[in-house]
């Protein structure tokens, strides 16, 4: 089974409400010329870049992952580097798979921080031997090493008079990669006559005859003889090294997959898929009509994607593809995973799962707004933090939409501030809303174009937190003016209220039912910041003496029982 296969691709998107984000990425010089060969060092220089321009500021380590886009992720040579003001000249790495290779770093003290650096095209070594693909029905042989003779590399097979076989002919390097080459094939019956001579063929990895052999009955052994020196111009550059070869049968589809690298939730996009005998990249297709393939979404940490994908099964067609339309719910990056399910049994062939290039979902058009306060109550003068989320038909965050913050309750003295802000990566927009200097409920409006949420905001003189108790002015003139006595109900309460003199006589006395205060009390048992009047009198009307008096509140409600205290000072 292939490894997981990781293809990271930066991609952004611009809509007509968003304002760029900051991008950091890493990067490699585009003036550093790649020259890769499997097996051997190639240098380059890299960047960390913000906003396409080198982060002179950057000191960091990073790790570095090479992905094969068609065989997963491969050894890399280092796998870790450190940047110094944000570049490293002449970095010398080294890969021993042949095939397009895209790199990514990822800090190794801010994961968050990953990149698609760059790609490079690693190609073969030299020849360094063949190896034999011979296949007859569903079944798969070995092949036994025959004699040498000069010039020749000959393998026996055993075949089966007038029933079709595949051969095919691979040239490989030191590492196993297969090379482009030409070579001359010659098939044989004992050496004395020959079925195909001279038969030269411009092997692209893998060259393929389809063969029904009819040896005569004295004679069933044939022999294929491979001529790696010829048509080369210099065989040396070419060495053949031993002889051990094994058959390998084309009983597998290889799948290959495209797809677009950036999508929207709940929006079709489509997908190709192509099924191929050969493993190397984008190569031409085979009829694989009735096999039904399991496609899956997955995370880039390989775990199942949060998000739902329709449809999960892809049938392809007879002449070898079939384009599908797929949607996923979720906004994040995935992949999608794809493996055989059908048909099963004698003389079908294995599907190796493939995977796609990695997919961008970003969130759809935005269709609901929250709006909430933190906290909900403060004391005057102090801040609230109004938070408006954003979310598209699949609970998906939307970012960068403009929310406009607007106050519909509350006075003058309490602001709100900035009138407009843009959500960020969570969806999230917000403002602060600074209270006044009176007990009041502010409503704010959050909207995003037609979306409309509300939230409010308590602001009491007195601090919400705890039981404290202010009163202002302090101490006071009973002939110039009332002094307000404030605190902070967390409900609609039933009130006690009571006025002591230095010697702990009751001057004035107050009982009241929720929502029962009227004139100087009218405030007195409200949910939030409540208040009454006191005009410095007791309670048969005479202005009490100079002096300091205590006031005392218990307020009850069925969620319990809150008690304050207040010392006040009378001056006439």
């Amino acid at each position: 089974m292939r490894k997981l296969l990781l293809f990271f691709a930066a991609c952004s998107l611009s809509i007509s409400t968003a304002h760029a984000a900051s991008v950091e990425a890493f990067t490699f010089d585009p003036s550093t010329t790649i020259t890769a060969v499997a097996g051997f060092s190639f240098l380059t220089n890299l960047v960390k870049t913000t906003d396409g321009g080198q982060d002179g500021t950057y000191n960091g380590t990073a790790n570095v992952v090479a992905v094969h886009q068609t065989r997963g992720p491969v050894t890399i040579t280092p796998s870790q580097v450190t940047f110094t003001g944000g570049r490293i000249n002449g970095t010398s790495f080294q890969i021993d798979i042949a095939g397009p290779i895209d790199v990514t770093l990822t800090d190794t003290v801010t994961p968050a921080l990953t990149s698609w650096a760059g790609h490079v095209d690693v190609g073969p070594g030299a020849v360094h031997h063949f190896t034999t693909l011979y296949q007859q029905g569903p079944v798969m042989r070995i092949t036994q090493p025959g004699t040498s003779t000069p010039g020749y590399t000959p393998y026996w097979v055993t075949i089966t008079a007038g029933a079709p076989c595949a051969v095919s002919i691979v040239a490989l390097d030191m590492l196993n990669n297969t090379i482009p080459i030409g070579a001359t094939i010659t098939v044989s019956d004992n050496y004395s006559v020959p079925i195909w001579s001279d038969v030269q063929s411009q092997i692209l990895g893998i060259a393929s005859y389809n063969w029904t052999p009819n040896p005569p009955t004295t004679a069933p052994n044939f022999t294929f003889l491979i001529n790696p020196a010829s048509p080369y111009e210099n065989p040396s550059l070419y060495p053949i090294l031993g002889n051990g070869v094994s058959l390998v049968i084309p009983t597998t589809y290889y799948i290959w997959i495209s797809a677009p690298a950036t999508v929207y939730a709940g929006v079709p996009f489509s997908v190709q898929f192509s099924a191929s005998d050969s493993n190397l990249y984008n190569s031409p297709q085979s009829s694989a009509s009735s096999y039904v393939l399991q496609v899956n979404a997955l995370l880039l940490d390989a775990s199942p994607g949060n998000g739902t994908l329709t449809p999960q099964t892809v049938q392809i067609g007879t002449d070898g593809t079939k384009t599908q339309n797929f949607t996923y719910t979720r906004a994040e990056t995935i992949y999608l995973d794809v493996s055989k399910i059908s048909p099963t049994g004698s003389g079908t062939r294995t599907i190796e799962r493939a995977f796609s290039p990695q997919i961008q979902v970003m969130a759809s058009s935005p269709t609901q707004i929250s709006a909430s306060a933190a906290p909900t109550a403060i004391q005057a003068g102090k801040t609230s933090v109004i938070s408006a989320t954003v979310l598209d038909a699949y609970q998906n965050p939307v970012p960068n939409v403009p929310v406009s913050f607007t106050k519909t309750q509350g006075s003058a003295e309490s602001v709100i501030s900035p009138a407009t802000a843009q959500t960020n990566d969570s969806g999230v927009a917000q403002a602060t809303l600074t209270g006044g200097i009176t007990n009041e409920t502010v409503a704010i409006e959050c909207r995003a174009n037609t979306l409309v949420a509300s939230t409010s905001v308590r602001v009491s003189v007195a601090s919400p937190d705890g039981d404290a108790m202010i009163n202002y002015p302090n101490p006071f003139d009973p002939n110039e003016t009332k002094t307000s006595i404030n605190y902070f109900l967390n409900y609609e309460s039933e009130m006690e209220i009571r006025i002591y003199d230095a010697f702990g006589r009751v001057v004035l006395a107050k009982d009241l039912k929720p929502g029962q205060g009227s004139g100087d009390f009218a405030n007195a048992t409200l949910s939030g910041g409540a208040n009454f009047l006191w005009d410095g009198r007791n309670g048969e009307g005479r202005v009490v003496a100079n002096g300091i008096y205590l006031v005392k509140v218990k307020a009850k409600s069925r969620n319990g029982t809150q008690e304050f205290k207040r010392r006040v000072g009378v001056i006439k």
